[in-house]
């Protein structure tokens, strides 16, 4: 059954790790009040934590204080919500537990007083008036109890009379006084007491003496006063009933005495070692600090330069389904044709992917159908030839104007560079299909809708080869998502752009490139990342990585690319070389090492017991470091 524990406000964390120490469940729950002193520092929560651990319990922690809640869970603390209806509960059983007799146990009764029987007490014994006093009539006990008749001398005594001399003399062995006649003076005669016999099958103390012994030794008591007050009777005799028994005295040895007082020195003295003597817990928070690493990386397949890559191939056909999106018009809404693209710019040949836009010097603009590669120049006879191709382009909008004849293209997407005046195009043949902005009629499929096709097709194959490399990767490496390339492999099985439908399907063959880089690699470079804080040289203690920028070249093998990672640097402690130069400080001793230690953020040393002690052991068994990791 768990053991609940009710905190103080001001309760510090020593009181509460000693309750921690002293349950015997084994798991405990602790109820704090709002604003504790000890849920306002996640260091005081785990300590406890460690405690519990090292005690091998469980801490269950209480509380009605949200804030102390998340410190206590984020120190690794078992979290409860405050019900009163539990604590109530908890606090009946312990109630229960308390009042309840276990099987085999018994009542304690009350001590019954011994009745009151007139009889005479032994503290009269040797004085002058005892005879006189002896033979007054005793008073009758209550219940009508006759007076005891008087005992005859001469018959054998009912009952055994043990004498016992507190103060016995030298003796020469150890049990010598058992072979000596009993000392005088012990007691005085009793013939107006009365004397009952033991309870049959109760062995009595002592032995049977004859009566005229008995006679003898009673008159020698009276005789002798000296050796009566030499030999006190240590406790007075009272009468006997008859469910009593005379139990022996056990005899005094000094020695025993001796011997138990050595022992309690001896345990006394360990028990103060143990739990007096002082221990000591530094807890040290490191200097630390957070910044945004950024690093530019190369890396190659052959591994000659920067980090070592893979490149990777895959060929995937992916088949999807694409609503259209334009609107058929009256003579087909759109005008198409076929032109002439022409590279005069290098020897090297220039790729033009779908919707590429080519426009008229007055600003009409025409969309290439499908992606095309432009061969580069060529040198016939010592002149420079630059390399042609035939492709079919459609209006970028409606009208009968698109409807032309002949007219020279350049692209857009070059202006700004020396390719806008170098690979230009000229109409092939005369274009149609174009008609008036009238009336629109049905959807129908337009060049923007095999192109957005095409680039959610080319997207759908990169996840299928990423998904399949992945389960092949070694360890340490990732695929580099920004690297991969899908190009489309023939043509796609699709319709042509102006058909009029709602929807249409969208079938494509791709071959899929990228590069797997050693990402066990960049965390090696990273790892080996410093910063300076104060004088204090910073390592890399954790981050993360996010990729930037990625230029993939296929040809050479290569790949550039930059890494980002939000670090966190942390001073390097060594807690053995701590707790040598820690050792017998006391609270200035301890300042003075701080001032020379600028490493150390913050340090707190919690002691044990916490009794007036203000001072680090000197012993290094006795004082445990702890390094408490920044966050």
């Amino acid at each position: 059954m768990p053991e609940t524990h009710y905190i103080e406000i001001d309760e510090e964390i020593i009181s509460t790790v000693g309750r921690l120490r002293k349950s015997s469940a084994a798991e405990n729950i602790f109820v704090f009040p709002k604003r504790s002193l000890i849920l306002q520092s996640i260091i005081n929560l785990k300590l406890l934590a460690r405690e519990a651990e090292k005690l091998g319990k469980t801490v269950i922690v209480m509380t009605q204080d949200e804030q102390g809640a998340r410190l206590a869970e984020k120190a690794g603390l078992r979290i409860q919500e405050y019900q009163d209806s539990v604590l109530r509960a908890q606090r009946q059983q312990d109630t229960a537990a308390r009042f309840t007799v276990r099987h085999g146990e018994t009542i304690p009764m009350p001590v019954e007083h011994e009745p009151q029987t007139g009889l005479r007490r032994s503290n009269e014994i040797g004085s002058a008036n005892f005879h006189a006093e002896a033979t007054a009539t005793s008073p009758v006990p209550p219940g009508g109890m006759k007076p005891a008749r008087e005992p005859n001398l001469s018959e054998p005594a009912p009952r055994t009379l043990r004498v016992r001399n507190t103060t016995p003399p030298m003796q020469t062995a150890l049990n010598s006084m058992r072979s000596e006649p009993a000392p005088t003076g012990a007691l005085p005669p009793m013939q107006n007491h009365p004397v009952s016999t033991p309870t049959a099958g109760r062995a009595t103390a002592g032995r049977e003496l004859p009566s005229t012994e008995r006679k003898e030794r009673l008159r020698r008591l009276f005789e002798n006063r000296e050796e009566e007050q030499r030999s006190k009777v240590s406790r007075p005799v009272t009468a006997l009933s008859s469910s009593s028994t005379v139990s022996p005295v056990p005899e005094r040895h000094t020695w025993r005495w001796f011997v138990a007082g050595t022992v309690l020195l001896i345990g006394g003295a360990a028990a103060s070692y143990i739990f007096l003597r002082p221990e000591a817990i530094i807890a040290i928070e490191p200097q630390s600090v957070r910044h945004v690493v950024k690093r530019s990386l190369v890396g190659t397949v052959d591994g000659t330069a920067g980090i070592p890559v893979r490149s990777i191939e895959s060929e995937k056909t992916v088949r999807i389904s694409r609503a259209a999106t334009g609107q058929d018009a009256a003579n087909n809404a759109k005008a198409s044709g076929v032109i002439t693209i022409m590279n005069a710019y290098s020897e090297a040949a220039q790729p033009l992917v779908a919707t590429t836009r080519f426009e008229l010097p007055d600003g009409r603009l025409y969309r290439l159908a499908e992606s095309i590669t432009v061969p580069g120049t060529r040198t016939d006879s010592g002149k420079t030839v630059p390399g042609k191709i035939d492709a079919r382009v459609v209006a970028d909008s409606t009208g009968d104007r698109y409807n032309i004849t002949s007219g020279t293209f350049t692209i857009p997407g070059f202006k700004g560079s020396p390719k806008f005046e170098k690979i230009t195009a000229e109409v092939k043949g005369a274009f149609s299909g174009g008609g008036s902005d009238g009336q629109k009629s049905s959807p129908s499929i337009s060049v923007s809708d095999l192109d957005l096709a095409k680039s959610a097709a080319a997207d759908e194959a990169k996840r299928a080869a990423a998904g399949e490399i992945g389960s092949s990767l070694k360890p340490g490496e990732i695929i580099l998502v920004p690297s991969l390339q899908a190009n489309l492999i023939g043509t796609p099985i699709a319709p042509i752009a102006g058909t009029v439908a709602e929807d249409f399907e969208y079938e494509a063959r791709f071959q899929v490139k990228g590069f797997v880089i050693s990402e066990a690699a960049i965390r090696s470079l990273l790892d080996k990342e410093t910063t300076e804080s104060g004088g204090v040289i910073l390592k890399s203690r954790s981050y993360d990585i996010s990729y930037g920028a990625v230029l993939a070249n296929f040809e050479s093998k290569r790949i550039d690319l930059t890494v980002e990672s939000d670090m966190l640097f942390q001073a390097s402690i060594d807690p053995a070389a701590l707790k040598s130069g820690l050792l017998g400080l006391d609270e200035e001793g301890i300042r003075t090492y701080l001032s020379t230690h600028p490493e150390i953020r913050r340090l707190q040393v919690e002691f044990k017991p916490d009794m007036f002690i203000a001072t680090i052991p000197d012993d290094a068994e006795r004082v445990t470091v702890d390094i408490i990791e920044s966050e």
